[in-house]
């Protein structure tokens, strides 16, 4: 009898083991995703983009993928944080056409996404202008999909940028203004600005 029930303490001990690693899977899995999820059926993921490579000065155009992976319509504000990018780059927040720039629906003063259904996508587009004479690489900025019901419901996902192309610009500025005599010589000065982001 006393080694039956040990084997019964060994099976439910077994049990509990396999339970803790599927809730301990399910809570980095979550955590990778950017996902939180209340009592209350809400839930979303946002998913950022990576551009291998752009011109500066040039408009720079990121797609974001945000999903209610809730049980209730829920309205998403968005927000833009910790920019690596260089000084001057300028940012836009855009509806999935891309055109219409991103409103605020309920008067927070924050733009958001209006009403997404349960399980309903919606595109998030994002862009960037990086002065003419940007380089380097890589750069990041952060983009946060924030419930309005709930504002620890959130996630968090990253617009980046691996490597700056070579534009090499130049723009000259003449001067051709003046009076000389018979057999004498005039010089025109120029001014070459290197517009750029090469050396």
């Amino acid at each position: 009898a006393a080694w039956r029930g040990l084997g019964q303490v060994d099976t439910a001990v077994s049990r509990l083991t396999w339970v803790t690693l599927a809730l301990t899977v399910l809570t980095l899995a979550a955590a990778a995703l950017g996902l939180r999820v209340t009592g209350d059926g809400l839930a979303v993921t946002l998913t950022g983009q990576t551009l291998p490579s752009v011109v500066p000065g040039e408009t720079v155009t990121f797609s974001n993928t945000l999903r209610n992976t809730g049980t209730v319509a829920d309205t998403f504000n968005i927000s833009l944080a910790d920019s690596s990018y260089p000084a001057g780059t300028t940012f836009q927040l855009f509806n999935p056409d891309g055109v219409t720039p991103l409103a605020d629906t309920n008067g927070d003063a924050v733009p958001d996404t209006g009403v997404v259904a349960p399980g309903a996508s919606f595109i998030i587009v994002v862009k960037a202008i990086l002065p003419p004479t940007a380089a380097g690489g890589p750069f990041s900025i952060n983009k946060t999909a924030r419930s309005i019901t709930s504002a620890g419901v959130a996630a968090t996902d990253a617009d980046r940028v691996s490597v700056v192309a070579r534009a090499c610009r130049m723009a000259m500025d003449p001067d051709h203004t003046g009076q000389v005599g018979v057999g004498r010589r005039i010089t025109y000065p120029h001014v070459i600005t290197n517009m750029g982001n090469c050396d």
